[in-house]
């Protein structure tokens, strides 16, 4: 199954219906679905947070699935960044009725503590919303507030407000993990790919990266103002100059957005040149 950008609709081309598995019981034989896309992204590994994705996926199966089907994976390529995804997944494949929002705050309580737990799990929350529910993922500038494309339209658009509270989801979220302590002799309650503290670091630095992302993002909202405006092509020229950029710190795993960011500030420029 794959869901597109938003994480909330099927792509009802790769969609598990109940007619295909009877078909396949027909014929003496059992189906096995391979979790493609729903926990990770294989083309962009990063730290991907899925849990909607996750919670609709499973909610969607048909009844007959856990009789008919002889197994079903989920796909995880950046797995220890990804550990979250997994618990989720597995929860829910043993009960599609628990409440996946409930399930990461329970892994969060088990990998980082109580205390630390409401901080994590805000931080995953915000990645989710930055990088699970927009497009910015295309090398197009037209981002997460642009209309949908052809293979979007089935999606639930998102609001126009999306760029400026996912900004400030993600900057409390920056905020908030910086009231995360790890006693030294802490013990995480699962078997992990990733030790906490290691995690966390790389958790700040994936959200500082979709931090200058989003400032980009409405930098260059500005610029298509102006170019919608017709200004002088010199401003134009400056505006592109002076948008934030978007760097990577080889230190950490967080390169998805400076990648992203290259691409789009290319094709900026090109329609800058198209217009001469």
């Amino acid at each position: 199954m794959l869901f597109r950008s938003d994480g909330d609709n099927l792509d009802h081309a790769g969609e598990l219906k109940a007619v295909e598995l009877d078909g396949i019981a027909a014929a003496g034989r059992q189906a096995g679905v391979w979790g493609w896309y729903t926990a990770d992204n294989e083309i962009n590994p990063a730290l991907h947070v899925r849990t909607d994705v996750l919670q609709n996926y499973f909610g969607s199966l048909p009844p007959q699935t856990r009789a008919q089907l002889a197994w079903h994976s989920i796909d995880d390529n950046f797995s220890g960044l990804n550990m979250q995804n997994l618990y989720v997944a597995g929860k829910l494949m043993q009960d599609p009725s628990l409440d996946a929002q409930m399930l990461l705050d329970e892994f969060c309580r088990g990998f980082v503590g109580e205390a630390n737990a409401p901080a994590v799990a805000d931080a995953l929350r915000a990645v989710e919303q930055a990088r699970t529910r927009s497009v910015f993922y295309k090398s197009r500038v037209d981002d997460a507030v642009a209309p949908p494309t052809e293979w979007q339209k089935n999606r639930r658009p998102l609001p126009a407000s999306w760029l400026d509270d996912t900004s400030n989801a993600v900057d409390a979220a920056i905020a908030g993990m910086k009231s995360v302590k790890l006693a030294s002799d802490f013990q995480t309650a699962w078997p992990v790919t990733m030790e906490p503290a290691e995690y966390l670091a790389e958790l700040d630095a994936h959200l500082e990266a979709i931090r200058q992302m989003l400032a980009f993002l409405k930098g260059v909202r500005e610029v298509e103002k102006l170019q919608a405006g017709g200004v002088p092509q010199e401003q134009l020229e400056a505006a592109i100059a002076a948008l934030p950029k978007v760097v990577y710190d080889p230190a950490h795993t967080a390169g998805l957005e400076a990648a992203i960011y290259k691409q789009k500030l290319a094709t900026l420029k090109k329609g800058r040149q198209r217009r001469r």
